[in-house]
């Protein structure tokens, strides 16, 4: 039992650890960062950012409208409105 404990607390430690070096390490490479890379980045992850918020209120809006209705056959997403779902996602990720 006392060597799950250690060994616990080694794996937290290193996980910590490890996370504050990568942490620091993107931050610096950031700060040396032409300042039209960082803008190219801050577009890309805004736009991505924007179109996982319209993916999202879609999705949402068809689990609202199927779960109005009464029937539950009805209440499963038709494999067309997914695979299109699917669609928009990956030309999204192409385009960026």
């Amino acid at each position: 039992m006392f060597k799950r404990v250690i060994w616990t607390g080694v794996g937290y430690g290193l996980g910590l650890s490890s996370s504050i070096y990568v942490q620091r390490k993107v931050r610096r490479a950031v700060e040396n960062a032409p300042e039209k890379v960082r803008s190219e980045a801050a577009a890309r992850s805004r736009a991505a950012a924007d179109r996982a918020k319209v993916i999202a209120t879609e999705v949402r809006a068809v689990v609202r409208e199927s779960r109005r209705t009464d029937d539950p056959a009805t209440n499963t997403v038709d494999l067309r409105e997914r695979n299109e779902w699917l669609s928009r996602a990956r030309l999204g990720r192409r385009s960026a």
